[in-house]
């Protein structure tokens, strides 16, 4: 063993301080660069993330915008496909058997068209009770076989008062309509159709109208004033849906009246048979845009149904009509779109030449002065529509902090609103540091039934 001398642990000294740690100011640089590199990293985390949401919501909101115009637009397309475009100018309806009834396939109302307004505040008091600044919105009434797409047979018809009628519970009948399948030919009631359905099913009816056809294509309109249920179990002949109708359904005086000014049903029995009619539901539809109730800035697109006689009898003096009267008790209410920032619908009507009338909305993004003259509700002419465009405008859900919240910005930086011009963006939370960004989709719809009917 070697003997440890000063000179050794010497030695040993300096070797330990050769393998001494970081010095302090080592150690700040290196938190200092390591903060720097964390700070880039972050920052490129951040973006590529704000990026990735706001792509997400602008798809989101694009797809929402999408799907509820193609919602509005096959109710558009439909429309008085089982109805009629303008009843009383119809020449396949008997005039004079439906009076207090006008079936419309495409109707307006009182106060329908607000985009002439756009920045009013009085317009939007409609909506948001706040009356701060912001957008109004149009609305429509559609009707049409919209739930039942499908004809279906009627028998046993009664004149009135009161008028009654039978849906016989058969495969051409009830079985037919619970099934809501065109090509459902079994006799028994598919799975799942139990009784509570039937009873539903019975309940609804009042709701709607019931359009029958005479064997010469001719048409008339009733409402349904009352139904029995459907009983349960297997459909047979012995469970039919017997029908209350009002007003009453124009029928021949005598089977063996076939003078041509004697247009109707045929009296109840021929021979020792029952007649059968084709027949058609027809619903009755709102589409406008309310606030939510949970939460009042965010507006929203829906479809209400409406009790489709108070409506069509409603109708007969527009001016007056509010589709609100018509809501039935038991509110049937369908979300179609969230965060509604504009909602337009016009229309092109033709005249009795077939030109094309009412079409000065052709202005870049401006609003439309009018939804068309046929739509004029002091002196209207629904099935003079020939063409519907529908606009609409959803904000995303998520706000952009980097452009700045000016209500002057929505157009043409005019606050007063007297030069409307291009959408750019519109921000529905006024006091939120910036604002959302929209999506607008557009749609332009060719009525074909419509013009298909000649009401000229």
């Amino acid at each position: 063993m070697s003997e440890i001398t000063p000179k050794n642990r010497a030695s040993a000294s300096g070797h330990l301080r050769g393998r001494a740690g970081f010095t302090l100011v080592e150690l700040m640089v290196s938190l200092v660069i390591l903060g720097m590199i964390m700070t880039v990293i972050f920052s490129l985390f951040s973006t590529t993330s704000d990026g990735l949401k706001e792509a997400d919501s602008l798809v989101n909101t694009m797809d929402s915008a999408r799907f509820a115009v193609e919602r509005v637009g096959s109710d558009l397309k439909s429309a008085g496909a089982f109805a009629s475009p303008d009843s009383k100018n119809d020449p396949w309806v008997i005039q004079g058997t439906s009076n207090q009834l006008c079936v419309q396939g495409i109707a307006g109302y009182k106060d329908w068209q607000n985009s002439t307004a756009i920045l009013s505040t009085a317009k939007n008091n409609a909506h948001n009770s706040s009356g701060r600044v912001g957008v109004s919105f149009d609305g429509f009434i559609v009707m049409g076989a919209v739930d039942f797409p499908q004809t279906f047979e009627v028998a046993d018809i009664v004149p009135g008062p009161p008028s009654r009628a039978t849906i016989p519970g058969h495969i051409r009948g009830v079985t037919k309509l619970l099934s809501n399948n065109p090509f459902y030919l079994d006799t028994a009631l598919p799975a799942g159709i139990n009784a509570d359905v039937q009873t539903h099913f019975a309940d609804g009816l009042p709701n709607r109208l019931l359009r029958i056809a005479d064997r010469d294509g001719n048409l008339q309109f009733t409402g349904i004033s009352a139904a029995t249920a459907v009983t349960g179990g297997p459909s047979t002949e012995a469970n039919p849906v017997e029908l209350e109708l009002s007003p009453n359904l124009h029928v021949r005086q005598s089977k063996e009246d076939g003078s041509a000014n004697q247009k109707g049903l045929d009296p109840p029995t021929l021979g020792d048979e029952d007649i059968g009619y084709g027949a058609a539901l027809v619903d009755a539809y709102w589409y406008h845009v309310e606030p939510s109730p949970l939460d009042p800035d965010n507006y929203r697109l829906v479809r209400d149904r409406l009790d489709a006689t108070k409506i069509a009898t409603a109708l007969c003096a527009p001016a007056n009509t509010n589709p609100a009267d018509a809501l039935p008790d038991s509110r049937d209410q369908v979300v179609i779109a969230d965060r509604v920032a504009d909602f337009q619908v016009w229309f092109d009507c033709a005249d009795p030449s077939g030109n094309l009338s009412g079409v000065d909305w052709i202005s870049e993004w401006a609003s439309p002065s009018e939804g068309g003259s046929c739509m004029d509700v002091a002196s209207p002419s629904f099935g003079e529509a020939r063409m519907a465009h529908i606009r609409l405008s959803l904000h995303t859900r998520d706000e952009r902090k980097d452009i700045p919240d000016a209500l002057a910005a929505l157009y043409n930086n005019d606050a007063s609103g007297a030069n409307p011009g291009a959408l750019r963006y519109f921000n529905i939370y006024p006091d939120a540091p910036g604002a959302a960004r929209v999506v607008t989709v557009q749609s332009d719809i060719a009525l074909t039934t419509f013009a298909m009917r000649n009401l000229h």
